[in-house]
């Protein structure tokens, strides 16, 4: 479940990245305060993984809200990357945190060095 960023669609990963910037920037609790640009960097970083899946393994685009694709089986998946290393206590976290509203039945956890997605597990929501 490794992958290299470059091996990503570019079209595939721009169509995807600007639907998220542009469904974050529009709703202000989502948006946080924050600016266009500073969206387009907090969400650059895990899009890649959406598009691995749906360019790799048959998965389609979930379209609810919050969700980010879909498996061949019906699984729902939700997608986090970061520059550190997940590691247990931090992918539980991240569960806790982000399970009372998204629709996803697991997430999968990359770390992102450079150009490479390193695979560091999943977990049920």
């Amino acid at each position: 479940m490794n992958f290299n960023i470059k091996k990503i669609n570019k079209n595939l990963l721009q169509k995807i990245t600007d639907e998220n910037i542009d469904s974050i920037f529009k709703s202000p609790a989502a948006r946080k305060g924050r600016t266009r640009e500073q969206v387009q960097k907090a969400v650059s970083i895990g899009i890649p993984c959406e598009c691995f899946l749906i360019q790799y393994h048959d998965c389609v685009e979930n379209t609810e809200k919050y969700g980010d694709v879909i498996r061949p089986n019906g699984m729902k998946v939700e997608c986090k990357a970061s520059k550190y290393k997940w590691d247990d206590t931090k992918m539980n976290q991240m569960v806790q945190k982000i399970k009372s509203y998204n629709p996803s039945d697991v997430v999968m956890f990359w770390q992102q060095i450079g150009d490479e997605y390193i695979y560091q597990g999943v977990r049920k929501i």
